[in-house]
């Protein structure tokens, strides 16, 4: 798959605009759902998603083909996410609820617990530090291997690993400090 996106890439250094067009359709779920992750639902998500494809377009030229474009584009992502959330300086929310299955302990039985958690969740997971957050969302929501998150954030593993640690140790600490945590342990 790396060599088709390299010949199109090719295409569209040559000036092929189609072929751009179909590295948007191959990549634009997982831009918009990484921006989604990060800023919770916005009118913004489709326009960020947007300006991420614009700000890749613009800068093609630059994109040594001894990387990963994939990799490329996450870091263009994140940071065009960074940016938006320093111009904001707002902390916006994640509905967890449609970012896929949670580990739910198995005390936790009704739907009301696991609303109340999901939400208890969101919000703490709105307190932790960007950098810690942002690991978070990519390992745990998106799927990223290590390797990949420290390409997108241009760090080593060992950084990955540790942010990665103390984000969940973290929200854990934070979880274990509510009444939800009493109530149902």
């Amino acid at each position: 798959m790396e060599t088709k996106i390299r010949q199109i890439i090719r295409q569209c250094k040559l000036g092929n605009i189609g072929s751009f067009a179909t590295l948007v359709t191959h990549y634009g779920g997982r831009v918009s759902g990484i921006i989604y992750h990060m800023i919770g639902y916005s009118s913004n998500t489709d326009d960020l998603a947007q300006e991420v494809f614009i700000k890749a377009y613009r800068n093609l030229t630059h994109f040594r083909e001894t990387a990963k474009f994939s990799t490329w584009l996450y870091r263009i992502t994140v940071n065009t996410v960074y940016d938006y959330l320093r111009k904001q300086k707002v902390r916006t929310t994640i509905p967890l609820d449609k970012t896929g299955p949670l580990p739910v302990p198995e005390t936790i039985t009704t739907g009301a617990q696991k609303a109340e958690l999901k939400q208890l969740l969101n919000r703490e997971l709105q307190k932790l530090p960007l950098k810690y957050r942002t690991v978070l969302i990519l390992k745990e929501f998106e799927g990223f291997s290590y390797k990949e998150i420290a390409d997108v954030l241009h760090c080593r593993i060992g950084t990955v690993e540790s942010r990665l640690f103390r984000a969940r140790n973290s929200l854990l600490d934070k979880i274990k400090k509510t009444n939800w945590w009493r109530d149902y342990q």
